[in-house]
């Protein structure tokens, strides 16, 4: 296993590094992970969990075996981005601006999460700002809709459309949804990061396993002014029976 010496290692202190393809075509499009290390080998530790365990399933690892694979068995090239960070908090941000920048840029980033805090401080089109920060509240609902969080199922920076994230798979109450064909709950309200960011009128509910999904359509601009580009709190949605997450 490669490392470095108790020297190299106290010199970096924390550092971020990159891996990348080396391949001269594939290496011209950026890294394919961002990491963090702090006074260790952490850098190596890829290619070894890649070979200790042959079974275990990621993008990064899948990448790391495909390149050993080639003729000569390469490994990976590193690059240092960053060292000499004193603390790990400063570094995790470092990291967590690089994994953000590079993706909203259409690099093919393979970190299985987002940088650390990338929900709360990450990447924002203005926007977006104006409704994190400026956006009225919603305080009612009405009974014929729910809200449903799509923070696990909708990436701002990938191609999957709203309507995808939200149509399905929910644990929702029968009674709610009434005749799944003519139902009593109309309205569905996509919740992002404690915004409503669409609605969708529900043509009919089906089941899934226990749970439901809904084909729709985006509903009309007299229901979606009443809620589109709203805020959540929290505490409101304690109160509301009417709020759902995967």
């Amino acid at each position: 296993m490669q490392g470095f010496d108790v020297k190299t290692k106290q010199a970096l202190k924390y550092y971020v590094y990159a891996l990348m393809d080396p391949d001269p075509i594939k290496k011209l499009k950026g890294p394919f992970y961002i990491g963090v290390g702090g006074f260790n080998d952490r850098i190596f530790n890829h290619v070894e969990e890649a070979k200790k365990y042959p079974d275990r399933k990621s993008e990064k690892l899948e990448r790391i075996r495909e390149i050993q694979n080639r003729p000569g068995s390469p490994s990976p090239e590193y690059l240092i981005l960053r060292h000499g960070i004193e603390e790990q908090s400063t570094a995790y941000v470092i990291e967590s601006v690089l994994i953000d920048c590079l993706r909203t840029f259409g690099l093919e980033i393979l970190n299985d999460q987002s940088g650390h805090d990338s929900h709360e401080f990450g990447v924002l089109s203005l926007k977006e700002v104006f409704r994190k920060f400026q956006a009225p509240i919603l305080n009612t609902i009405s009974n014929d809709c729910v809200i449903i969080n799509i923070n696990r199922k909708f990436r701002r920076d990938s191609t999957f459309d709203i309507y995808g994230a939200t149509k399905k798979e929910w644990v929702i109450a029968a009674w709610r949804i009434g005749n799944p064909e003519k139902p009593t709950l109309k309205y569905v309200l996509s919740e992002y990061e404690s915004s409503i960011i669409e609605v969708f009128e529900v043509q009919r509910w089906y089941k899934i396993g226990k749970r439901w999904g809904f084909d729709g359509k985006v509903a009309p601009e007299n229901i979606k002014s009443l809620y589109v580009d709203h805020r959540v709190l929290k505490k409101a949605k304690q109160q509301w029976p009417l709020v759902y997450q995967i």
